[in-house]
This record gives C-alpha cells, structure tokens and sequence, in this order.
C-alpha cells in the first residue's frame, strides 16, 4: 500500500509513510495536512507528497470543507 517512492531502501521514508498511515488509521475524523505533519519526524512537504501517493493508490480519502482539505484512511483498504 505504500507510494512507490517509499518502498525503497530509504528507511527514513518509510518511517514517514508509515506515521501518516497510522496517524489516519488511528483518526477519529479526517484530518488537516498540518494535524498529520508533526514536528522533524513528519516534516509537511514529505508527509504531503505521500498523501498525493495514497490517494493515487485509493488508499486515503481527501475532502474538502470551505477551502480546507481533509484527509482520512480508506477503510476499503481494511478490508
């Protein structure tokens, strides 16, 4: 399920893909881009880059609420 890029042999990247993924599987509600990038460990434009591969692969959910978007785990993807 993780984008391409971070299957790779960069653990780094896969520790970040791995955070977002558990930060929205754990969410209660969607959540912002600046709610999921937290601190050095999940800098913002590395943690955007995997949601735009998890929405390629219909992995996350993204929508939008006046101007805001909001991110949220596929649950198909449990199943």
């Amino acid at each position: 399920m993780l984008p391409l890029e971070f299957r790779g042999n960069d653990p780094s990247l896969r520790k970040i893909a791995e955070g977002v993924i558990n930060t929205l599987m754990d969410a209660k509600r969607p959540l912002k881009i600046t709610e999921i990038a937290k601190g050095p460990t999940l800098p913002q434009a590395k943690v955007n880059k995997c949601l735009i591969g998890l929405l390629n692969a219909k992995a996350a959910l993204k929508s939008t609420e006046q101007g805001v978007s909001h991110y949220s785990f596929a649950k198909s993807c449990l199943s």
